[in-house]
C-alpha cells in the first residue's frame, strides 16, 4: 500500500467512525468501501478501531464490518473488539455468514475474520444482514 492510499485509508477511517450506529451495547461500523483488496480493507478496519477507542469507554465495544471488490469478487473483513470477543462474539461467525450472502466462504480468528464470493451485486444486503445479526447477539 503506498503512502497516498495509507493517507487516504486513515482519513477514511475517520469518517466511518462517525458512521457507527448503536445496537444495544455495540457500536456497528459496516460499509461497502467499492473497489478495495482486502490488505485495503483491514487496514481501514484497524484504523476505525483505533479511532474508536480514542472515543473513550462508549464507543469502544464495536464490531467493524468492511466490504469491498476485489478482482471482480467480493471481499470482506470483520473486526470485534476484545471485550466483546471476551463475552463470546467470534468475528469467524459473523464472516461465514457474509460469505453465505455472496456465495463464498469465511472464517477466521474470534477477533478478525475474512470472508469473500463470487457475487458482488450482494455485497449491500450482506453488510445489511449483519446489522440483523448483531441485533439478535446483542439482545441476548
Amino acid at each position: 500500500m503506498s503512502r497516498q492510499q495509507s493517507a487516504a485509508a486513515v482519513k477514511g477511517a475517520a469518517d466511518l467512525v462517525k458512521t457507527a450506529v448503536k445496537i444495544g451495547p455495540v457500536n456497528l461500523i459496516a460499509a461497502n468501501l467499492g473497489q478495495a483488496a482486502p490488505q485495503t480493507l483491514r487496514t481501514v478496519g484497524d484504523e476505525a478501531r483505533s479511532k474508536l477507542a480514542l472515543l473513550g469507554e462508549s464507543a469502544t465495544s464495536a464490531v467493524i464490518v468492511l466490504g469491498g471488490t476485489d478482482d471482480g469478487k467480493a471481499a470482506f473483513v470483520v473486526m470485534v473488539t476484545p471485550d466483546l470477543v471476551k463475552q463470546g462474539w467470534h468475528a469467524g461467525e459473523f464472516a461465514k455468514a457474509l460469505a453465505e450472502a455472496v456465495g463464498g466462504s469465511g472464517g477466521g480468528r474470534p477477533e478478525m475474520a475474512q470472508a469473500g464470493g463470487r457475487q458482488t451485486d450482494r455485497i449491500d444486503a450482506a453488510l445489511a444482514r449483519i446489522r440483523d445479526l448483531i441485533q439478535k447477539k446483542a439482545s441476548t
